[in-house]
């Protein structure tokens, strides 16, 4: 007898749980403990968020001292460009001449609240290419350099 009610209870709270699922359906009065909110999911594509922070100053390498990191938040896709210094002028050639032509102009940028990000320059550029500039309040690079090195990139 246990053994048949094992089985049948289940399907006895289904019929249950569907029968008032089809009155209130009926009804059409559905109350707020019911109901479900209505939400905006957002689509975005592959490159279309990208994060963007200096690192260094390294020891020199070949006039090279910083490094330029951005990071694709959907694919977590990391590209390090060496740079001669960390400046404005420097960020927006980096990424006119290295990310843009690969991965195409993404519709965000986030970087940290480096002056060579937040100023006017840097700023302008970005709102004639029609990108959204945020600015984080914390290096965007941490983020990812607390993953494992074998998580990055994979």
């Amino acid at each position: 007898m246990e053994d048949i009610m094992v089985i049948l209870e289940p399907k006895l709270k289904c019929k249950k749980i569907c029968s008032h699922l089809s009155r209130v359906s009926r009804s059409g009065n559905i109350t707020s403990r019911n109901s479900m909110p209505l939400t905006y999911n957002l689509r975005i594509d592959l490159f279309d968020v990208r994060g963007m922070d200096f690192m260094g100053p390294f020891e020199n390498s070949h006039g090279y001292e910083y490094i330029l990191v951005t990071v694709d938040y959907v694919s977590k896709w990391v590209e390090a460009i060496p740079c001669k210094k960390a400046s404005t002028r420097e960020s927006i050639e980096m990424i006119q001449d290295n990310i843009f032509p690969r991965y195409g102009v993404p519709r965000v940028i986030i970087s940290y609240g480096g002056s060579h990000f937040v100023g006017k320059e840097f700023t302008n550029y970005l709102a004639k290419m029609g990108i959204e500039h945020r600015v984080s309040t914390k290096p965007i690079i941490h983020v990812q350099m607390a993953k494992p090195k074998h998580q990055i990139n994979n």
